[in-house]
């Protein structure tokens, strides 16, 4: 059985070749088409369920009894492998891999982020031929790999969802133009690949326009971790600069948590101090590599 912490983004054009196996509707027999129909009735029920505003938990167990249908039962089980109770079909995979993507979101929701990569992982194994040609899957695998710290695994996806967002989806969704990048930097930080990550953050700066999704909170977060970055590379007065404007950002009321790390006022505090100092000290800070850098703060 393959690790979540060692998997890479799947080929695309090799899981197409699954499509050779599909059955046609007409071939399905009786039970089958049964189990059909109310998986695809079971997953609009709870889709109403969701725009009406119901508890997420509930609506999470409706979409687990879809995912049900086609593997014989096992409602609960987020990852279940082995032979399928329905064969493939394209409206059934279509409508298995919906039910994936949406049970992967609301784990996520709930903060439940081992269950949410099975789901949106089994979705590229089972669904390949849907699923790997949305990005949304592979943003859902690397947020899901980052927030359980593989961080190898979170960079590989969330890069390949970058790669597939067509200029017209990135058009209908601007905040991704900032999201995925500023989520590859914060990475790239924790992984301790320092030049990697102040190059991913300095995208996120660079997007000056609403239009292409400036928001100050992702903005303010860029700053942070591009100071946190300098830092750790020993570039002292640059993380200074970084953090300076991170503080007037947050004086302004234009910090999201949800960007940051844990305790982010104390580590503020404590690693803009320690740059302040050192950068008083030191006007010429030598610039370490990656390999040799040792920060003299806790990374998140």
């Amino acid at each position: 059985t393959r690790s979540f912490s060692s998997e890479q983004p799947e080929d695309t054009e090799r899981l197409k070749e699954l499509k050779k196996n599909y059955t046609s509707e007409a071939s399905l027999n009786e039970e089958e088409m049964k189990g059909l129909g109310l998986a695809m009735k079971k997953l609009q029920e709870v889709k109403d369920k969701l725009a009406e505003g119901t508890d997420t938990a509930e609506v999470l167990n409706g979409v687990e009894e879809v995912i049900g249908f086609f593997h014989g039962g096992t409602a609960h089980a987020a990852g279940s492998q082995g032979e399928m109770a329905i064969r493939p079909t394209e409206i059934g995979l279509q409508t298995l891999s919906e039910a994936r993507f949406l049970a992967g979101s609301l784990c996520q929701h709930l903060n439940r982020w081992t269950e949410a990569l099975e789901h949106f992982s089994a979705a590229l194994r089972d669904c390949a031929d849907f699923a790997a040609k949305v990005p949304a899957f592979y943003f859902g695998c690397g947020t899901s790999h980052a927030v359980l710290g593989n961080l190898e695994p979170a960079i590989k996806y969330l890069q390949k969802c970058k790669e597939m967002l067509t200029e017209e989806e990135l058009e209908e969704m601007p905040s991704m133009r900032v999201s995925i990048p500023l989520q590859i930097g914060q990475c790239y930080v924790r992984f301790g690949n320092y030049s990697n990550a102040i190059e991913a953050l300095k995208e996120v700066l660079a997007l000056e326009d609403e239009k292409h999704g400036r928001r100050k909170g992702p903005r303010a977060a860029a700053h942070y971790w591009m100071a946190v970055a300098y830092g750790a590379k020993g570039l002292h007065a640059e993380a200074v600069a970084n953090f300076e404007i991170f503080d007037r950002m947050v004086k302004d009321g234009h910090v999201d948590p949800t960007y940051l790390e844990d305790h982010w006022e104390r580590q503020f505090a404590f690693r803009r101090v320690s740059s302040l100092l050192i950068s008083a000290g030191s006007q010429s800070s030598t610039e370490k590599t990656d390999s040799a850098c040792k920060p003299g703060f806790a990374l998140c």
